[in-house]
């Protein structure tokens, strides 16, 4: 009796060390950097945006003017960028896991080797981006403008491309392997 006592406390703790790990982890994955997001406004008030390796992750950027702005490397983890103009932004290796982009302007930008897993692209304009080595896997880009998308090596794995422009008719799963250049 007194050893299933123990064992059941042991059971109880280390069941609620798990979910206290679990919650600490899943708040911080998630938290901007206050600090990140003044330099981000700060920079984009007297030029071009510049916020390099910056923690945005979970920012609201709804309809901000990122024209030309350098994210590289950047956390923008389920950071809500509904429709921002990120005309020729430089995202290169940032990470957009689950992030927003409905609607948003990423043409021209640079989005070599972004992880954008999950990513919402539903109505993103993204003629001319390039997204060499890209991860798009489960990517929603229903109604995305890719015309003249550099899309060598994306992984495209189980992306929604429905009236993706140019129509991806017939495409399967098996593209992330083909080097696409859909010019």
């Amino acid at each position: 009796p007194l050893k299933n006592k123990v064992f059941n406390m042991k059971k109880y703790l280390s069941l609620v060390l798990c979910v206290f790990v679990l919650t600490a982890t899943a708040n911080t994955a998630q938290a901007f950097d206050k600090k990140d997001l003044a330099k981000l406004k700060k920079t984009q008030r007297i030029g071009i945006a510049k916020c390099i390796k910056c923690n945005l992750g979970g920012a609201i950027l709804k309809k901000t003017d990122l024209i030309g702005a350098d994210l590289r490397k950047a956390n923008l983890i389920k950071a809500n960028l509904t429709k921002a103009d990120l005309y020729k932004a430089n995202l290169t290796g940032a990470i957009l896991l689950g992030a927003n982009l409905t609607k948003a302007d990423l043409s021209g930008a640079n989005l070599t080797k972004a992880n954008l897993y999950k990513a919402n692209l539903t109505g993103a304009n993204l003629y001319g981006a390039n997204l060499t080595k890209a991860d798009l896997r489960r990517a929603e880009l229903t109604d995305a403008n890719l015309g003249g998308a550099i899309l060598g090596g994306a992984n495209l794995t189980k992306a929604d491309l429905t009236r993706a422009y140019p129509y991806f008719i017939g495409l399967t799963p098996k593209v992330s392997h083909l080097g696409l250049d859909l010019t």
